[in-house]
């Protein structure tokens, strides 16, 4: 996973899908870097590259929306795959946040 800030937005582009084989070395790494920048008004997942999100994944998700909540800080998803939306929509997700294709 590789990050950059622009213009107050952080974000995180995803080289491999958030599953729960690799899901405590994304935490890790993004906390370290959430905690130690800021710069930021917004956290930004670029999930291009990510084919799949498992349960783990979703709840990966959802502790860092509301760990940036708590912070003041927007949070969305954006060039997720359509089925990765359809996920999404089906379990509320969309509801606290957004994703984009």
């Amino acid at each position: 996973m590789n990050y950059e800030i622009q213009n107050g937005v952080l974000t995180f582009k995803f080289q491999y899908n958030p599953t729960a084989s690799n899901i405590n070395e994304f935490l890790k790494y993004m906390y370290q870097i959430i905690d130690t920048k800021e710069i930021y008004d917004e956290v930004v997942m670029d999930f291009s590259e990510v084919q799949y999100v498992d349960s783990t994944g979703i709840t990966f998700l959802i502790g860092i929306y509301r760990y940036l909540s708590k912070m003041k800080k927007s949070f969305r998803i954006i060039n997720a795959r359509k089925e990765i939306v359809d996920l999404f929509e089906i379990v509320n997700m969309t509801n606290l946040f957004q994703v984009n294709y």
